[in-house]
């Protein structure tokens, strides 16, 4: 089987070559992915942050291809860039003072407790009575719900951060586990302040002091076109992430050992507790305004009804920047498969799209989208202020950090299940071989950590494949070479050009994502939310 596939891919080029029309004989060029992806990842666009000059020398590259290839311009004002306005909050001073069992004590920023900066207001003052809510969920259609012998109003919710009962399916508990939807269901309930505890997990992973050196960093969120920032959220005083230290400390007042706490809460056995604490604790910020593209091009579909409505191809286009570490010679993070390539994917599924003779028949936008690694920020800001109306946008299909080093056997496809789309992965991940696998690590909750999810609370169905773990070459442990990516060059420095590099994974992969976006675009009638779909009732499709 390992060798058909070296056979299969030239024939399909020596076949387009001689002008097939059919869709598996469409060229796919690995060769050109990397070309891109050695551009985008050069030490010259200095890890592309956004709002930095590297961001922007990325973007005019962006631009640059959708011109050549004869895209139309689909940003704003007749041109490939929306600009995205954002206040960047870096936090200044923060005090802090804890009573616990009667007795007060400073806390110390940010040794003792990290402060996040607020993009609500410059100077904040808040206090109450802490209270544990486990993973701080109400999931009433798993019978789940922390904080159902809880009144937390006018108080500090201690929540467990980015987790959620190991029973949830995997997108459903990749919803529950985000930051943002907790902090809403706090503000919901009535809490002043959030502090989020760090699993035992993760606290292994990160030690404190590696958590402290991300402290001091501005955090960004995009401005309204009326001034607002409505992802801001002004009800609360604060959200902080006590020391590993102070949380064990917190943790002795629960009415069990914090192991069994934490083994409950993955058991979807809700822990819930009133602390003999409280805490106070002023943040003062300082803001600043600064702008980023998303850049946006669009190919005109060939039928003159179904033209009108759109797939949305996207990929991130910033990454991390220049982060200065001890003990590293390297400060430059070049992001070269996060998302170097996942933009190099996009453009060469772009030019394997306008080399067809006959289009396909909806409309095709290739999303490069900015401050992903700021919070998915770009692309909710364009599911939020589309350059076409978001009613018409019938599916999105992301690419975000395909990994690579090795051909895989397999790829996972997250959203795939909630939609008709999952129909026409199923099928046409088969015709280039590859199997569709089940999440390999639901605890990284990933459904919700790409730009697809902008889409999907938008109510757009939507995918984003990733490569596999099974390895379809003899001899490669999959799961051993992504873990290894994970832990030793995400969001590092070495997430470079020097790593390996698979031409036919990177042909395979890119094919796959074509030829789903082609299916789609080709329907007779929209991809639709499976009948009674989780994310399809809880997030509506745009109006008219």
């Amino acid at each position: 089987m390992k060798a058909r596939h070296a056979l299969l891919l030239p024939l399909f080029t020596l076949l387009a070559a001689c002008g097939a029309e059919k869709a598996e004989t469409v060229a796919i060029d690995a060769k050109r992915i990397r070309a891109h992806m050695e551009f985008l990842a050069d030490d010259l666009l200095e890890g592309r942050n956004t709002g930095e000059r590297g961001h922007e020398i990325a973007a005019a590259y962006f631009a640059t291809q959708c011109k050549l290839m004869g895209l139309e311009p689909a940003g704003e004002e007749g041109s490939y860039f929306q600009q995205v306005p954002f206040r960047s909050s870096r936090l200044v001073e923060a005090t802090g003072t804890l009573t616990l069992q009667g007795e007060a004590r400073a806390l110390v920023a940010p040794n003792d407790i990290r402060v996040d900066a607020s993009h609500a207001a410059a100077e904040e003052s808040g206090s109450g009575a802490i209270v544990f809510a486990g993973w701080g969920i109400s999931a009433p259609e798993f019978g789940y719900d922390d904080y159902a012998s809880l009144d937390v109003e006018g108080k500090v919710v201690m929540l467990v951060a980015r987790g959620a009962p190991d029973t949830f399916p995997s997108t459903q508990r990749a919803y529950y586990s985000s930051g943002s939807y907790k902090i809403r269901e706090a503000v919901r309930r009535g809490a002043r302040g959030v502090l989020f505890l760090t699993q035992p997990a993760m606290q292994a992973r990160f030690t404190w002091e590696q958590v402290l050196g991300y402290s001091g960093r501005p955090s960004l969120e995009w401005i309204a076109p009326d001034g607002s920032v409505p992802n801001a959220h002004p009800e609360l005083a604060f959200v902080a992430t006590p020391s590993y230290a102070l949380q064990a400390e917190l943790l002795e007042f629960a009415p069990l050992p914090a192991e069994e706490v934490y083994e409950k809460l993955k058991a979807a056995e809700p822990v819930a507790f009133e602390l003999p604490a409280e805490i106070a604790i002023t943040r003062k910020s300082a803001w600043e305004e600064i702008r980023s593209p998303n850049v946006a091009c669009m190919l005109p579909g060939s039928d003159p009804v179904l033209r009108d409505e759109y797939v949305v191809f996207t990929g991130h286009l910033d990454h991390v920047g220049v982060r200065e570490r001890e003990g590293e010679e390297d400060a430059i993070h070049n992001g070269a498969y996060d998302n170097a390539a996942g933009i190099a994917m996009l453009l060469e599924a772009a030019r394997a799209y306008t080399g067809m003779e006959e289009k396909p028949k909806r409309s095709l936008i290739f999303l490069a989208v900015t401050a992903e690694e700021k919070g998915l920020l770009g692309s909710d800001y364009w599911a939020r202020h589309p350059t076409v109306p978001m009613s018409k946008v019938v599916a999105n299909v992301n690419i975000d950090m395909p990994v690579l080093t090795f051909t895989m056997a397999d790829v996972i496809a997250y959203g795939a299940e909630h939609s008709e789309i999952g129909d026409i992965v199923a099928a046409r991940a088969a015709e280039v071989e590859l199997a569709v696998g089940p999440d390999p690590w639901p605890e990284e909750v990933i459904f919700v950590r790409s730009d697809q999810y902008s889409f999907v609370r938008a109510g757009v169905p939507s995918l984003f494949l990733v490569p596999g773990w099974q390895a379809a070459e003899d001899g490669v442990d999959g799961p051993a070479e992504m873990r290894a990516f994970l832990e030793t060059h995400y969001h590092k420095p070495s997430d470079d050009l020097a790593l390996p590099f698979s031409m036919d994974a990177a042909e395979r992969f890119t094919r796959l994502n074509w030829l789903v976006g082609l299916d789609i675009a080709n329907r007779d009638a929209p991809v639709q939310w499976r009948p009674g779909d989780f994310f399809g009732e809880r997030f509506p499709r745009a109006a008219e």
